[in-house]
């Protein structure tokens, strides 16, 4: 595949000696020759044609991207032949890659015609490597290939190559015995979308082949855990402490050493005192979380316990209770008694009616008393 020998039957009118270089994907450059035709390229590969630039010797250069040097010279081959096939073709292995290669650069270059032909090769090696007693040298490459360049752009378009490759992988499963071949098994741990698209592929055959089972369980033995990671502990668990604080500050914790030796302290010292002593039989862990709340900083709403006195209704608004200081008040609503109508049942009607209030001196005639006089008002 490999023969530049095609490069002499090339048209010697108006030839023009040029050189074209192929940059492989590891970063290697390969000289392919110096002894290119540009005119061969006009009408079978105008992007090609385009690609050769002057060259400060004076010759013209192209430098083109492949995945190889064999898909680089399909290319040239095609250009001065109309065909990439050798013409004098000798008994060689059936080996896949090469075609898939050629059908990708002929995408690459838009030469239709190229990329028909390497499909049609592809699909003819496929069909005769059925009958051979091992699969194709290449196979496992040419899916490695097909799934690193047609599975994440252009799958709507080009879905046939993995189509094709995972029929003939299914219908020579139990051939093959590729159920037990370490390479492949090997393919299925680097490939997760290739062991899933097998499963798949299988459902769409309707599980009619043989092997059609074993496929299944060879996707659930090679999906075994993975030693190299360990169990966590739930992400909720450590949520509330997250929330309240990034870190937890050093902060210097007051006892009883640090006070001062007189017996005479002050009612604020008293009072942190006390409060220390109250907290201190409580678990480490609440005394933590409680130090490192800063009320006018925390972002959480506060809600602290209620207090077990509540302000009655007598308390007037200019009473301030403990809570003011938290930013809110304490409201005592008292419930109001109702009565209902006498002639109706009170759990039977749902309209509350109030107590009406009658003035007994002025339904009487009596005058009022005065200020001073003792009155009472009757209901």
């Amino acid at each position: 595949m490999d023969d530049l020998s095609f490069l002499d039957e090339g048209c010697e009118r108006y030839q023009v000696e040029a050189t074209l270089k192929v940059a492989l994907p590891g970063g290697q450059v390969c000289h392919i020759s110096d002894r290119i035709n540009t005119f061969m390229f006009v009408e079978s590969c105008p992007l090609l044609y385009i690609a050769f630039e002057d060259c400060p010797y004076g010759r013209l250069q192209a430098s083109i991207e492949a995945t190889s040097t064999t898909a680089a010279i399909s290319l040239l081959r095609y250009c001065y032949t109309r065909t990439y096939f050798h013409p004098d073709p000798e008994f060689e292995p059936i080996a896949l890659l090469p075609d898939v290669e050629t059908y990708k650069i002929a995408e690459d270059f838009d030469v239709d015609q190229l990329r028909r032909m390497a499909q049609g090769s592809l699909s003819s090696n496929l069909e005769m490597a059925m009958y051979q007693h091992v699969p194709p040298q290449d196979l496992f490459d040419t899916i490695r290939f097909v799934y690193h360049h047609y599975t994440s752009v252009n799958v709507g378009r080009d879905h046939w190559l993995l189509s094709t490759l995972l029929n003939y992988c299914i219908s020579v499963f139990a051939q093959y015995d590729l159920e037990h071949d370490p390479e492949f098994r090997m393919l299925l741990e680097e490939l997760p979308k290739f062991r899933q698209d097998l499963c798949v592929e299988n459902m769409r055959r309707g599980f009619g082949d043989e092997c059609a089972s074993n496929i299944i369980q060879l996707s659930y033995t090679t999906q075994g855990p993975n030693p190299n990671i360990l169990p966590t502990v739930l992400a909720s668990r450590d949520l509330p402490q997250d929330m309240m604080s990034d870190s937890i500050p050093d902060i210097p914790m007051e006892t009883h050493d640090s006070a001062p030796a007189s017996s005479m302290q002050s009612p604020e010292k008293l009072l942190t005192l006390s409060t220390s002593d109250a907290t201190h039989d409580q678990p480490v862990e609440e005394n933590m979380i409680d130090s490192v709340i800063d009320f006018t900083t925390s972002s959480l709403p506060l809600r602290p316990a209620r207090s077990t006195q509540l302000p009655t209704i007598f308390d007037t608004e200019c009473e301030s209770s403990e809570d003011d200081d938290h930013g809110f008040t304490l409201v005592c609503r008292p419930k109001v008694h109702f009565m209902a109508h006498p002639t109706e049942d009170p759990m039977s009607s749902p309209e509350i009616i109030a107590t009406p209030v009658f003035d007994v001196l002025a339904a009487s005639g009596t005058p009022y008393p005065g200020d001073d006089d003792e009155w009472e008002m009757l209901g």
